[in-house]
């Protein structure tokens, strides 16, 4: 299953939504950068969880 990380009011709203066109079947992780006011149980940029799946730590 793909795995879209990152907000719909970002450009991963993109990815989404040709996704959804598609019909590729799909979960996303909301993910936001790390000097945004992140809500609790959110996952940002530089949170450990994050940074294993890449390291850099960006979104471009």
């Amino acid at each position: 299953m793909l795995t879209i990380y990152g907000v719909y009011r970002s450009r991963a709203s993109r990815n989404i939504w040709l996704a959804e066109e598609l019909g590729i079947p799909f979960r996303q992780v909301p993910v936001i950068q790390h000097y945004r006011s992140v809500p609790a149980g959110m996952l940002h940029t530089q949170s450990p969880e994050f940074l294993k799946i890449n390291p850099s730590g960006l979104i471009p």
